[in-house]
This record gives structure tokens, C-alpha cells and sequence, in this order.
């Protein structure tokens, strides 16, 4: 059974904010989504994240050079609210900023 970690900002409720970023610049066709989020830095995570999770649908984390990041995402301005799984089961509550980039 996971448990269930929420990240601290200050505030022992206060989720976890990512950066969720809405790509549409134009380019090359293709059909699949291009947001992604930026999940964080390496030294901001105990265990890594494998998952997130938004609107029921689990997306991949991956390791990359200065952030875990989440890709092929669709998204729009707002916030969402997203689960994060980490390797070691840990569940961390985020709330993803989205802005759109043109």
C-alpha cells in the first residue's frame, strides 16, 4: 500500500507546485501532445519520482541532465492537481502551474 507524503512548503497541506509548460509553438506535424512538466531538480526529491499522475492518466518521469521531467503531456492555463509516485511508494500531492509558451 503507498503512502501517502504531502510535500511541506512552510505549511504542513501545502502540495508540491510544479511547472507545467504548454508547447504551442508551431512545428513539424505530428499529432502527439507536446506539454510537458517540469517535475524538479534532483536534490529536491529523497526518492526518485517514476509517475505522474493527472486526470486519471499515469505519465512517465524521467531523469534528465538538471530535472525530472513528465512529457507528451496535454495541458492547459490554469492549475491542475497531480499525484507524483516516487520509487520508494511515497504519493506527494502537486498542484501544476501551466502556462502556454507560442
Amino acid at each position: 500500500m503507498l503512502s501517502f507524503a504531502v510535500a511541506s512548503c512552510g505549511m504542513s497541506d501545502s502540495k508540491r507546485a510544479l511547472v507545467g509548460i504548454n508547447n504551442a509553438m508551431p512545428g513539424p506535424g505530428g499529432v502527439d501532445p507536446r506539454g510537458y512538466v517540469i517535475v524538479g531538480a534532483h536534490a529536491d526529491w529523497s526518492s526518485a519520482p517514476v509517475t505522474l499522475t493527472l486526470a486519471s492518466k499515469d505519465y512517465a518521469v524521467v531523469s534528465e541532465t538538471y530535472d525530472f521531467m513528465a512529457r507528451g503531456l496535454t495541458l492547459a492555463d490554469g492549475s491542475a492537481e497531480a499525484t507524483i509516485t516516487c520509487e520508494d511508494g511515497t504519493a506527494v500531492a502537486c498542484v501544476i502551474n501551466v502556462e502556454t509558451v507560442w
